[in-house]
């Protein structure tokens, strides 16, 4: 039983943002006492802990981080500045002649850093100079013995009326404070510990009974070094079920829906066999969803009425209420938000210059105010993301949202000013006499009103043939189905509405895909239809040649919507079956409370998968299973050309993947999977797990290679721009 990842990183998030950071580093300690191979969850802790400031538990968890990983060098170097700090402490004590106080800081460095010779001689001499300076030197670890027999004899003394008096705390902490002086024998630390162990199960048991659970649980932290780690994780987690059940409960009914699912999901961590946890964790799954998209509605509303006020709070209400949102659907920041919505204001673009942009409600007008003569382009597509530079945090995630203003870009730059609006937005009420229209092809239909007949009208296809992934997605959720029954409803159900009569009604049509994702359409469309590559999404860390291949080889599944038609049942199948493979999943299950109905005991509970939620590019939890993953497995059904493929093969990762993904690998390099069974899935992990290092990284090597060429976002820039300008010349 065990903290999930989801539960340690996300919920301690959560905690965090709150100030909560004794419940955050209940949860990352309990989960790295359960799972106890993990450095990071383990330094992680410890860093709460000293943050919280614990350095006793602090230290134990960087020991413990240490023992896991001998070269973890966060935890080393904070063990290092802390005995450094007691060591000067030390010192400041010795000089102002408090001895005891200077030896007990000399110890205390010992215990963090044991090769610490210089706080070693120092307490030697402080232990010399208590018993007299004739002490002769052969004498010196007897005399030190003796030493260390009468402390612990004065403090037992002290100890008893400090436990009669209702300070079984205070006592504690005494007993313990007498292993800070000198080297204790094996028979001092059992009497220590003994002791220990007595005074805190009596302040434990004190606590618990005036329900004051965050005291239980720092003297439980504290005091695991001294009683033995399973009896004291019995108790504490003892302490943390009543806790997170009092909390989930108070937080639903104070209406905190994010605290109430943190709380609810430690919970069913805790007790994976409490339904009553189960149920209302997927009751508030499925009402933050529905709340969240409601949000968004109103949001586009008022967007399109040009109300940016009610926009703003309305998006900001979805991002609080989503249980995981999507990137679209968070909110972007207030300050951002309305300085994008402010009437007017002027940018700076490479390659153009100076332009100004006016808000006219749900209409966008961009202008390069130089040009003397004026020609006109209507964007339908994603509107809210035209003005930002690069470092927007929206370009951290999927593609679309840099490719979007990256195509108002190259349209300005081939010398056309531009009206922008979102999708399904309302036509400019006074359209100018278009010479461009750039928009996915049922918005041709709808906007047919205000585009000239004399217009070069160029679609955007972002996926396979409706029709096919239609049927890709119900052929897989029939196949779950028969596996695993239960209700489970498609997600990614493409709009077929007016989806072929646009392409009939476009010049040219751009589809993001290759040649496989062009003959998933009817015949008599692909003449019009040319492929185009996605570009990759960009990422803080990128695999240097001597990590290509980490020692722990795992593995990942890195997609956004459609757990099913994305193949991660299949994958949940596989891994959950054996202790070899781990698989770290990262994306928006969440948002598919029937998949987490299926499949949540997988999920968020199996030792060997790890949920980590969605992450962006420059996620430091992304960069850290970057380095300990080798592959990336990606049964899609359907794709156009997947964005979440390129990116992976850009940061170093050996591909396995579908066809339908719509990558074409480089020559003989990495494994397509041509039917995605869950035989022929299982049999290209293992020939990749047991790949001889050398080969595997030389291929890897030429396939990130590749993919940075081949995806990057000024090959994506040059290849658009070539396509608009042929098209237009030929229009």
């Amino acid at each position: 039983m065990r903290l999930g990842v989801y539960e340690a990183f996300q919920q301690a998030l959560i905690h965090l943002k709150a100030e909560r950071f004794d419940e955050a580093a209940g949860a990352l300690y309990l989960a790295a006492s359960t799972w106890p191979r993990s450095a990071e969850l383990w330094y992680l802790a410890g860093c709460l802990e000293e943050r919280a400031g614990k350095a006793g538990a602090a230290a134990d968890c960087y020991r413990k981080a240490l023992a896991a990983d001998p070269e973890h060098r966060g935890a080393r170097e904070n063990l290092s500045q802390m005995a450094l700090g007691l060591f000067r402490l030390g010192l400041a004590r010795e000089a102002e002649g408090a001895i005891d106080l200077a030896a007990a800081a000399y110890g205390e460095a010992l215990h963090l850093a044991p090769g610490h010779a210089e706080a070693a001689e120092r307490l030697k001499r402080l232990a010399r100079q208590r018993i007299g300076e004739a002490a002769l030197e052969p004498l010196a670890e007897g005399y030190l013995g003796s030493l260390r027999a009468e402390l612990l004899d004065a403090e037992a003394r002290m100890i008893g009326p400090l436990a009669q008096g209702g300070q079984p705390a205070q006592a504690g902490m005494r007993a313990l404070r007498t292993l800070a002086i000198g080297w204790p024998s094996e028979a001092d630390w059992h009497n220590a510990q003994t002791l220990a162990a007595r005074l805190f199960s009596g302040a434990i048991e004190h606590h618990l009974g005036q329900n004051q659970l965050d005291q239980a649980r720092a003297l439980l932290a504290q005091v695991m070094p001294w009683v033995g780690e399973e009896a004291a994780l019995v108790r504490l987690r003892t302490v943390l079920v009543q806790r997170y059940r009092l909390q989930a409960e108070a937080r639903r009914r104070s209406g905190d829906r994010a605290g109430a699912m943190a709380a609810f999901c430690s919970l069913l961590a805790l007790t994976p066999e409490s339904g009553e946890a189960k149920t209302a964790l997927e009751a508030l799954l499925a009402e933050g969803l529905a709340v969240a998209r409601e949000a968004e509605a109103r949001a586009r509303t008022a967007e399109a009425k040009g109300d940016m006020e009610a926009a703003v709070a309305a998006y900001e209400a979805a991002a609080a209420a989503a249980p995981d949102p999507d990137p679209h659907l968070a909110a972007m920041t207030t300050a951002r938000y309305r300085a994008y919505s402010s009437p007017r204001s002027s940018l700076l673009w490479p390659g153009i210059g100076r332009v100004d942009v006016a808000n006219e409600g749900a209409l966008l007008v961009v202008v390069a105010p130089e040009r003397p003569r004026k020609r006109w382009a209507l964007v339908s597509f994603l509107r809210e993301h035209v003005v930002f530079d690069d470092g927007y945090e929206h370009f951290w995630t999927t593609s679309i949202h840099w490719e979007s203003r990256e195509i108002c870009r190259i349209l300005l730059e081939l010398g056309y000013d531009l009206h922008v609006i979102n999708t399904q937005a309302p036509a400019p009420a006074k359209p100018e006499r278009y010479d461009v229209v750039f928009t996915g092809p049922p918005e041709l239909l709808r906007l047919a009103a205000a585009i000239p007949k004399e217009a070069v009208k160029i679609g955007l296809l972002t996926g396979s043939s409706p029709d096919f992934q239609d049927a890709a997605e119900a052929a897989r959720i029939a196949a779950l189905q028969a596996r695993r029954p239960g209700p489970y409803a498609a997600k990614r159900t493409v709009g077929k509405e007016g989806m072929f009569a646009g392409i009939e009604a476009a010049d040219r049509c751009l589809l993001i895909g290759n040649a496989q994702t062009l003959s998933t359409f009817p015949e008599r469309y692909r003449a019009k239809i040319e492929p185009i590559r996605v570009s990759a999404s960009p990422l803080a860390y990128i695999k240097p040649a001597a990590d290509l291949v980490p020692k722990e080889r795992e593995f990942l599944w890195y997609f956004g919507h459609g757990a099913v038609l994305k193949g991660l049942d299949l994958l949940l199948e596989i891994f959950s079956r054996q202790d070899t493979w781990t698989l770290n999943v990262v994306g928006l299950v969440l948002d598919e409370p029937d998949f987490l109905a299926l499949y949540g005991s997988e999920l968020l509970r199996h030792k060997r998968i790890r949920f980590h939620g969605h992450l962006r590019g420059n996620s430091p939890e992304l960069a850290r299973i970057h380095r300990r993953s080798v592959a990336f497995v990606a049964p899609s059904a359907s794709e156009g050309m997947s964005n979440a493929c390129a990116t992976c093969m850009t940061a170093g990762l050996y591909p396995i993947l579908s066809r339908t993904t719509g990558i074409d690998l480089p020559g003989g390099l990495g494994i397509y999977l041509e039917t995605c069974s869950i035989e022929e899935i299982e049999a290209a992990i293992r020939r990749v797990h047991a790949m001889e290092a050398d080969a595997l990284a030389r291929d890897i090597g030429a396939i990130q290679a590749y993919a940075q060429g081949a995806f990057g976002r000024a090959a994506y820039a040059s290849e658009m721009r070539r396509r608009l300008s042929e098209i237009i010349a030929g229009g």
